[in-house]
């Protein structure tokens, strides 16, 4: 719901600029949704729409659900959440807890993308492995946080590394063993299945055959200490199945997409200089609050 007492004279209604679709691909298909939503690091954003006309904070959140989907995307500062600048995001234990603290890293100008949002990645961790350092994602855009694709992009090194740890460390002692991806067209799909023997995979035992997936980032050394259901997806042709959401893009850049943001809260605040903070949450319970509170 828009409007309300962000402008009640409108009765409900917002004055809002927004683009219309004049031609299809068919790129994008086989799918309910009638249409995009711009929220893109620009003054003809929907965000930023909304702060200056409504004098609404130029501020807005994005939380996206696991497996089963659900999550919100709210305007203005989401209430409940501390705006603190030390310390870690989560848990590096299997499992991430309920975090209400963001910890902020800066937002980078970008001249050749000014609409992206560009962030320094420090570290990638897999397990007790590091998986890589500042320098791997500096090639290409370098990091930027994209709501808009669904699984992670990382440059070829980084992505090899990435595989060759998670290869490890499944291996041994392992019930676990490599299968074919849902896509013939894809055939490199990193995808892992229980072997005969042993009980299938399900998303509540995850945590226990997949290690923790650690990010750093710049600014506040904003750590995410994720679970496997951030880089796993459900195979869907292959019962008990799961696939690596992490994919070989080249020397194009990084690309941080909805997989990797299940059950965290990321804030992209444009006030200022620009920073983006981030919290391990439960996003169904973040959504159920606001909508209690009529937020």
């Amino acid at each position: 719901h828009l409007g309300g007492t962000l402008a009640p004279e409108a009765e409900g209604g917002l004055d809002v600029v927004f683009g219309c679709t004049t031609r299809e691909t068919g790129s994008i298909h086989g799918q309910d949704a009638d249409g995009l939503m711009g929220l893109g690091n620009g003054v003809d954003s929907f965000p930023s729409q909304l702060a200056r006309r409504y004098g609404l904070e130029d501020v807005f959140s994005l939380c996206y659900g696991a497996f089963a989907g659900g999550g919100a995307v709210t305007f203005g500062k989401l209430p409940g959440f501390d705006r603190g600048v030390e310390g870690d995001v989560g848990e590096t234990t299997r499992g991430a807890r309920n975090d209400t603290i963001l910890r902020y890293t800066p937002l980078l100008r970008s001249a050749a993308h000014p609409s992206y949002y560009v962030v320094r990645t420090l570290e990638w961790s897999l397990g007790t492995e590091r998986v890589a350092g500042e320098n791997d994602f500096t090639t290409g855009y370098g990091t930027v946080l994209d709501s808009g694709t669904t699984f992670t992009y990382v440059t070829t090194p980084v992505y090899e590394n990435l595989v060759a740890v998670l290869d490890a460390a499944v291996a041994a002692p392992s019930a676990l063993e490599r299968v074919d991806g849902p896509d013939p067209s894809y055939p490199d799909d990193v995808c892992y299945a229980a072997v005969a023997a042993a009980p299938p995979l399900t998303e509540a035992s995850l945590a226990d055959a997949f290690p923790n997936l650690t990010l750093r980032f710049a600014g506040d050394d904003v750590t995410l200490n994720l679970p496997p259901k951030n880089y796993l997806f459900a195979h869907g042709g292959v019962a008990g199945a799961f696939c690596l959401g992490v994919m070989d893009n080249g020397r194009a850049g990084t690309l941080l997409g909805g997989i990797t943001a299940r059950d965290v809260l990321v804030e992209y605040d444009l006030t200022g200089e620009g920073r983006v903070g981030m919290a391990v949450t439960d996003c169904a319970r973040v959504l159920g609050r606001s909508s209690a509170r009529g937020d």
